[in-house]
């Protein structure tokens, strides 16, 4: 796991600190990391901080739960277009999680169904530089499908579309 205290960056500054996301974005072989902070329903439910690498971000802890983050290209050229929603879906690891014996099962207390997800990506270049993770998607889960015992899935809505559903 990389872990980094302030000061201990190869690249300097702050956590969250790094090259200019246009340089990066620039660069021929940029990959994504993606950061999915999913805020389960439920008294006492906890904030799920799940990535596709385990790793620390500013304050927080991610894990490696997530398989594939798929739509987010469409939901961001979304913005210039007339429609309300695209689908973005998050392809979730299934294995254990804290006291349970897969993660879906912590839907079953703290249901994934209606659970805030804000979705972040952070680019590293060759060199494994990275730029500050910049917010890509907010919105709501649907219930997970194709549940098994290595993976499941959720489309998420845009918060927007979901409180027109809503309404």
């Amino acid at each position: 796991m990389a872990a980094f205290g302030w000061g201990e960056f190869p690249w300097g500054g702050a956590p969250w600190g790094g090259i200019a996301l246009e340089i990066l974005r620039n660069r021929r072989r940029a990959k994504i990391i993606w950061l999915v902070d999913v805020e389960l329903l439920g008294a006492g439910a906890p904030v799920l901080r799940l990535s596709n690498r385990n790793l620390e971000y500013s304050i927080y802890r991610y894990e490696r739960y997530l398989l594939a983050v798929t739509g987010i290209a469409r939901e961001l050229s979304r913005v210039d277009s007339d429609s309300l929603n695209s689908p973005v879906t998050i392809l979730f690891q299934n294995r254990p999680f804290m006291a349970f014996d897969f993660l879906i099962e912590a839907g079953e207390t703290y249901p994934f169904e209606g659970a805030k997800v804000t979705v972040r990506a952070l680019h590293l270049d060759d060199d494994n530089l990275p730029t500050e993770a910049e917010i890509v998607f907010v919105g709501v889960l649907d219930e997970p499908k194709g549940i098994t015992k290595r993976e499941f899935t959720c489309r998420a809505s845009s918060v927007e579309f979901f409180a027109d559903l809503r309404s």
